[in-house]
């Protein structure tokens, strides 16, 4: 939905007073190297133009009223000063919130709902400077904090390194590429690979006191420490880890330059390591395969349950018609594709 639409959705659920409406966006967050959801692992991701917008205004009530384009339910309650969000002696006052999310429902977009209504009600407070650490603390509750941390600093036109609780923006100029997301139509099961590697990882510290994340391991280090692992997948995805780390660390200078070709060839690396290591299943591996020999797809890697390419823009449709064919008689899933910058 556009803006302008945005805005008359948002005055026929509330009323048309003269309130200033503020607007923020949170973009569906592509990991292009390494692990955001792996605990310990570097990620490098980046904000996609498709994604969560909201539009905000404040009231002179002490209540949030939260309201979602796609649902005539609203939501409620009181607002609360989380500790260190804001500055000591301050307070948030309520107000009324309509996100509209475009991230396609087979995707999980529930951290970019959560942060997008959180930058909201700090927005319509005025607070424009806050620690973004522990805004991301309060919204993430038991998930890892990364994802959250990178969409908060996230930045137009820029990607974003984490390591642990640290983050720094990187340039990423796109100009004649587009991202295609072209996803397996399945249910997600990689939350329960992740458990299995943050046990191993919790192994390895006891291991090795003086690591405490997985982007202090290195791979001589796991090598050691292979027959106290004993599950040999989990090994050769902690492989797939440090070798990801290894790639952010080699490609974070050239991004400072704007040098991008450095981070494709990576991306591509990290794919084929992807193949050999992380043992995904059959039509993850297929879709990965023909993504890299496709002609026009500059870059691509695994993402969610399938694969995020970077293509030159005037072969979009070229690679979208390809994939399709190929799996309308082989594939066991229908691929959904997505066609971002």
């Amino acid at each position: 939905m556009d803006s302008i639409s945005l805005k008359q959705d948002f005055y026929k659920r509330f009323d048309d007073s003269d309130g200033y409406l503020k607007e923020e966006r949170c973009g569906l967050l592509c990991t292009l190297l390494g692990f955001p959801n792996v605990k310990g692992a570097m990620s490098l991701t980046y904000p996609l133009s498709v994604g969560v917008k909201g539009v905000c205004r404040a009231s002179f009530s002490d209540k949030i009223s939260l309201e979602n384009t796609s649902s005539d339910v609203a939501y409620t309650h009181r607002v609360n000063s989380v500790n260190g969000i804001i500055p000591i002696g301050k307070h948030l006052s309520g107000g009324q919130i309509l996100l509209d999310n475009e991230i396609p429902p087979y995707i999980n977009s529930d951290t970019e709902m959560k942060c997008c209504a959180l930058k909201c009600v700090l927005s319509l407070n005025g607070y424009e400077n806050y620690d973004k650490t522990a805004a991301a603390a309060s919204c993430c509750g038991t998930d890892n904090i990364k994802p959250y941390l990178a969409l908060l600093n996230a930045k137009t036109g820029y990607c974003i390194k984490s390591e642990r609780l640290h983050t720094e923006a990187l340039p990423l100029p796109l100009a004649g590429f587009k991202l295609i997301l072209m996803q397996l139509a399945k249910p997600d099961s990689k939350k329960s690979d992740y458990k299995e590697i943050d046990r191993a990882a919790d192994k390895l510290k006891t291991i090795y006191p003086h690591i405490s994340s997985l982007s202090q391991l290195g791979i001589h280090q796991l090598e050691a420490a292979k027959h106290q692992i004993g599950n040999k997948l989990i090994y050769n995805r902690l492989c797939m880890i440090i070798r990801d780390n290894e790639r952010i660390r080699a490609v974070s200078e050239t991004l400072r330059s704007c040098r991008t070709s450095e981070l494709f060839n990576m991306m591509n690396l990290s794919a084929k390591d992807f193949l050999r290591l992380w043992g995904p299943e059959r039509q993850e591996a297929m879709l990965l395969r023909s993504a890299l020999e496709l002609e026009g797809v500059r870059a691509a890697r695994f993402w969610n349950k399938g694969v995020a390419a970077v293509v030159y823009e005037e072969r979009v449709d070229y690679i979208l018609s390809s994939v399709e064919h190929l799996f309308k008689n082989t594939g066991e899933y229908e691929i959904k594709f997505c066609v971002a910058k």
